[in-house]
């Protein structure tokens, strides 16, 4: 057996303690960025109900639910559901920009939101999500206007 020249310590059980070590190391890690996910969820969540209820927000914009945590939310990436006067809206909200990457990577349909602090103000966090929900909805709201023109349009020909 091999032994290191200082403490006569066998080599393969530094190795064997630097790799426990780096181990515990990376699951704290992970467990610092769960945690500050879960916080920034937690605060985009706070930001979207006192900005439904004030007057700064907009008549299309009716309401926000955290996702409840179910298989198919976690599966489909989910963190939230945006309610508009047409439709709801799943998105993805993310503490950093390589969160952002990787959620975009995995699941692309998701649209992904950065919120890289909890110390924001609502009117900061809501300034994050308002111009890409209100792009979103709109681009709702116009291919669901074209099929209705369209669809209306093939009954006018048939008639």
């Amino acid at each position: 057996m091999v032994y290191a020249e200082r403490e006569r310590i066998p080599i393969s059980s530094e190795k064997e303690t630097r790799k426990k070590e780096t181990r515990k190391v990376v699951r704290i890690l992970r467990e610092i960025r769960e945690e500050r996910g879960r916080a920034v969820e937690e605060r985009a969540r706070e930001a979207f109900w006192n900005f439904i209820g004030s007057s700064d927000c907009p008549p299309w914009l009716t309401g926000y639910l955290p996702a409840q945590g179910t298989l198919a939310d976690e599966d489909g990436g989910v963190d939230g559901y945006v309610f508009t006067d047409m439709d709801e809206i799943e998105i993805q909200i993310k503490s950093s920009p390589k969160g952002v990457a990787w959620a975009k990577k995995t699941h692309p349909k998701v649209p992904v939101f950065c919120v890289e602090s909890t110390y924001f103000s609502d009117s900061e966090i809501m300034a994050i999500f308002l111009p890409r929900l209100r792009k979103i909805r709109n681009r709702r709201y116009n291919q669901a206007r074209r099929q209705t023109q369209s669809s209306t349009f093939s009954l006018c020909l048939k008639k």
